[in-house]
């Protein structure tokens, strides 16, 4: 229903994926090797889209930059918690991922992210009727 590239209209789905997996490590490397090549595009000048897309680099940049700290965050705890769970066993472009999340977690930014409290930054479910609503357009 949307490209790749859509930050907006694609994070409700790994939203929703992450809630009802329960937060497993499997959900969050997902949604980490989605955000860490939706930040290269974004951050990298030699990337480029086809013309004719709209997308902003330096919003999506942030956007992303943020969501991955997050992430990351959520997939440590979850591996902490049970390391035995295979979702916690990560590979190439979860790899690189990680090690992007990993950068910018030292970086000044983010800081809610980087700082609050998991339960502050929980996902919540995203109703049915916001996707409905989207397939209808």
């Amino acid at each position: 229903m949307n490209g790749f590239w859509d930050f907006e209209r694609r994070k409700p789905f790994f939203e929703n994926a992450v809630y009802y997996s329960n937060y497993r490590p499997w959900a969050f490397s997902e949604y980490m090797v989605f955000l860490g090549q939706l930040h290269d595009i974004a951050t990298n000048p030699m990337i480029r889209l086809p013309d004719g897309i709209e997308f902003d680099d330096e919003k999506v940049g942030a956007a992303t930059s943020c969501e991955l700290v997050r992430a990351l965050r959520f997939f440590q705890q979850a591996c902490e918690i049970d390391p035995r769970d295979r979702g916690g066993r990560t590979f190439g472009v979860v790899e690189v991922a990680i090690e992007k999340a990993n950068k910018l977690m030292t970086q000044d930014s983010c800081e809610n992210e980087r700082t609050a409290p998991l339960e502050d930054l929980a996902c919540k479910p995203v109703p049915v009727a916001h996707f409905t609503a989207v397939a209808g357009k």
